[in-house]
């Protein structure tokens, strides 16, 4: 009779632990974050030039293939007329406002799986 008792409440203490564990983590906002898992390459001691690097290029690569690709039709004569003083600056808006869209839907994705996955 008492070996029931014990793993009657070694069954309870177990239900409790899980009950909190899921409790702590339906939260999609109170997640954990783990920069070690992100796509971008970013060294020890050198986070800080790495993230400049990909802050100025990442969206100006962005925006330049989008002009290329959407406004020229991917013709190289229509592309180099549209050169000008603000290339760089106008380039880099057009992919950061792509890259910025793009993180936003990524991160609504994750939010809905996340609320599909513990419901």
């Amino acid at each position: 009779m008492s070996n029931t008792h014990i793993v009657d409440q070694d069954i309870v203490q177990h239900e409790k632990e899980t009950l909190k564990k899921h409790k702590k983590t339906q939260i999609f906002l109170q997640q954990e974050v783990n920069l070690s898992n992100t796509p971008l390459f970013l060294p020890e001691g050198l986070e800080l030039p790495f993230l400049g690097i990909y802050i100025i290029f990442l969206p100006y690569i962005a925006g330049v293939l989008f002009v290329f690709f959407s406004v020229a039709n991917m013709d190289y004569k229509t592309f180099l007329s549209l050169n000008d003083n603000l290339f760089f600056i106008m380039n880099w808006m057009v992919g950061y406002e792509i890259i910025a869209a793009s993180i936003l839907l990524i991160i609504a994705k994750s939010a809905v799986l996340f609320h599909l996955k513990n419901s």
